[in-house]
């Protein structure tokens, strides 16, 4: 029975560069052309890293960055309108169901959302279409 240390070691060299080329034999041996067997000289300039130097900033046009300007207060219009109109959807839901059917507690919620939610989009709502026009002028 054999083991493992009757083995020989295997070799961690690697193959030989005559392995591994499938080329034409020259005499019995391997013609290995020289770009393949040969590395290659090393570069005598020293190379530079890409993108370390500064780059110059580009101007950005004046005609983009007012239409840039202009589609933010536009997005800042609309989404504050957004949020009013859902609140206004929820408070007349609400005060609906208060008026429906006449309940202190169902009163007291209407009531509760107008003040805590419905007030503070509305000022929201004011405070930003003031702040466009003011831009606008």
């Amino acid at each position: 029975m054999s083991t493992i240390l009757d083995h020989e070691r295997p070799d961690l060299t690697g193959p030989r560069p005559e392995e591994l080329y499938d080329g034409p034999r020259v005499n019995g041996r391997a013609h290995i052309p020289p770009y393949v067997s040969e590395p290659e000289p090393a570069v005598s300039e020293p190379s530079r890293e890409l993108f370390t130097d500064a780059q110059p900033a580009a101007e950005p046009e004046p005609e983009l960055v007012d239409n840039a300007n202009a589609l933010r207060v536009l997005f800042e219009i609309l989404s504050t309108r957004l949020l009013g109109l859902v609140a206004t959807v929820a408070a007349c839901a609400i005060w609906a169901v208060a008026v429906w059917q006449p309940d202190l507690s169902r009163t007291a919620a209407a009531v509760g959302f107008s003040i805590t939610v419905l007030i503070p989009i509305v000022g929201l709502y004011w405070r930003t279409a003031t702040m466009a026009a003011g831009r606008d002028q």
